[in-house]
């Protein structure tokens, strides 16, 4: 770190009203979160909501509230950060564990723009605008937020009328010293002549001394202005001296090109020139310019549009929170359709669920029948049922009898299968496959979801490709659209010089012998001047010893005999 940044930062803080009396040794010598402490108070200080004995200690609050704190106050006084990304993270890094190396510029910088950073904090606190999310923006919300766009509006003009005004004050003072040190020259000025006044007001010859003074500034005025002449016209003649030598170099270089020109190869070069003009002006320039008429009619369509105005605007936002609202009780009415279209359907999933459970029981019928070898099969309920008849009479014997008549695989069957008095149990293996069958379903709607997915994610890639791909083709349009006019100037240019470059062929013989009469005559005006000048400045001199002579010849003769010389 260069001494120059730390002798700033220490004037910054020995002075009010921080007053910390620091050195070299000790500035170097502090820690990291001292380094902070003292940003922090800097920064407190420039904001000027706190008094000084009432800073924020940085030990009192966490460390996320002191780095956003910091944070937000560098970014509304808008200090430049570095540009890398790498750079910025290291450097909030830095900032955040007190190093010198992000500490020490902000202090500088801020030291160095004292009054500019308190004047845009002042701006900063009425011009900074509340953020409200999207889902909170209330029509009372909108309202509040267009009364404080208004209000900022009219704070930015009172605010440039307060800072003109401040302006108009200090230059009429500036005015004000100006016309005083004016009158203080002229009172100067006043009694400089006065003396003047009294020391030649005893001269005789006063008369003709100023006569003789003021021929003499008209002489050299004039000799000022023939200086100036002189001046001009050696310029002019380095420029004519350049001018016929850059000519000169220029016929030579087409001399040369004359006598080593080949027709042929010029026919040739002339004819590649055509065909690239031609292919650019049947096949490219047309392709550009069929482009260029439809973006033009494109953007023709979209300026003869009317302009949007604020009316217009409130319009809109007045739209967009109608349709935000429609489509909320669209939802609301389509949740409460479902809730009512699920319960009606409930109905008949139970019926469903009965129906296969019927099915399924008659299919266990058929298959015990068939192994029983009887068309009718007696069930768990009927098989109670007739265990309490029989317990109920007295022919025990007779109930027996029919009870041993069941066959026991009969019986065990029974046993086996699923209750009819319950519709819900069903078999194991059934459900197991029913199951399966949901598991299947579940993982096809799984699938499903996952091509959705699949499709909206290359949905997604393809509209992103398309935007790059029409960001690349606007520029290529742009580069086109100056090509196209670079083409254009370098054809009227080519055409203007091959019409023009005959003529200055011609031309350069005629001027080279112009200029070179031209320069004799300034040659020889050249000298006429410098004799002039010189007879001239002879001459004043000897009006000038003349007069001296005289003014002694009458200042002893104004004196008496015996002081004469």
């Amino acid at each position: 770190m260069s001494t120059e940044i730390l002798r700033v930062i220490i004037d910054g803080l020995n002075a009010p009203p921080f007053d910390r009396n620091l050195t070299l040794v000790k500035l170097d010598s502090m820690s990291n979160e001292k380094l902070l402490q003292t940003l922090s108070d800097v920064l407190s200080w420039i904001e000027g909501l706190v008094p000084i004995s009432e800073f924020i200690d940085i030990r009192s609050e966490s460390a996320d509230e002191t780095a956003m704190r910091i944070l937000a106050t560098l970014r509304i006084l808008k200090y430049p950060p570095p540009r890398d990304i790498d750079e910025i993270q290291r450097w909030r890094l830095d900032l955040l564990e007190g190093n010198k190396r992000a500490i020490y510029p902000i202090l500088k910088w801020i030291f160095e723009n004292v009054d500019q950073l308190k004047e845009r904090i002042y701006i900063g606190r009425h011009l900074t605008r509340v953020e409200v999310p999207l889902e909170e923006q209330t029509p009372e919300v909108t309202r509040l937020m267009q009364e404080m766009e208004l209000k900022m509006e009219e704070f930015k003009v009172l605010h440039s009328q307060n800072v003109e005004a401040r302006g108009d004050f200090l230059r009429a003072l500036d005015v004000r010293n100006d016309l005083k040190a004016m009158n203080e020259e002229r009172e100067q000025l006043q009694r400089k002549i006065e003396r003047c006044k009294r020391r030649t007001s005893r001269r005789p010859d006063m008369g003709n001394l100023l006569k003789t003074c003021e021929r003499l500034r008209l002489e050299m005025e004039r000799a000022q202005e023939l200086k100036m002449q002189k001046m001009d016209q050696e310029r002019a003649v380095n420029q004519a001296e350049q001018r016929m030598t850059r000519l000169g170099r220029v016929l030579t270089e087409e001399e040369h090109r004359r006598d080593e020109a080949d027709p042929k190869t010029i026919i040739q070069k002339l004819r590649r020139e055509i065909e690239v003009n031609r292919y650019l002006i049947d096949e490219k320039l047309e392709h550009d310019l069929n482009t260029l008429k439809t973006n033009l009619e494109v953007v023709q369509r979209i300026l003869a549009q009317p302009n949007a105005t604020k009316a217009d605007v409130d319009k809109l936002k007045e739209r967009i929170e109608q349709l935000n609202s429609e489509c909320m009780e669209l939802a609301l009415q389509r949740d409460r359709r479902d809730e009512a279209s699920e319960d009606k359907l409930a109905i008949y999933r139970h019926q469903e669920e009965l129906e296969n459970t019927e099915k399924l029981l008659t299919e266990k019928k058929r298959e015990l029948s068939e192994k029983s070898g009887k068309e009718e099969v007696v069930t768990s309920v009927q098989y109670k049922l007739l265990l309490n008849k029989l317990r109920n009479k007295s022919n025990k014997a007779e109930g027996r009898g029919v009870i041993e008549k069941l066959d026991e695989d009969t019986i065990q069957n029974v046993h086996q299968r699923p209750k009819t008095a319950k519709p819900k149990s069903v078999d194991i293996e059934r459900l197991k496959e029913m199951v399966k069958q949901i598991n299947e379903q579940i993982e096809e709607q799984r699938n499903k979801v996952d091509d959705i997915n699949v499709e909206i994610d290359r949905f997604y890639l393809e509209n992103k490709e398309k935007n790059e791909g029409f960001y690349t083709l606007k520029a290529e349009l742009d580069n086109y659209q100056e090509e196209f006019k670079r083409e254009t100037e370098l054809n009227e240019t080519v055409e203007r010089a091959y019409h023009t470059l005959e003529k200055q062929r011609e031309e350069c013989n005629q001027q080279i012998s112009s200029l070179t009469k031209e320069f004799n005559n300034l040659n020889d005006r050249k000298d006429l001047v410098e004799q002039t000048q010189m007879w001239q400045n002879l001459v004043q001199i000897f009006e000038i010893k003349l007069k001296c002579q005289q003014q002694i010849k009458n200042r002893d003769e104004a004196k008496p005999w015996g002081d004469q010389r």
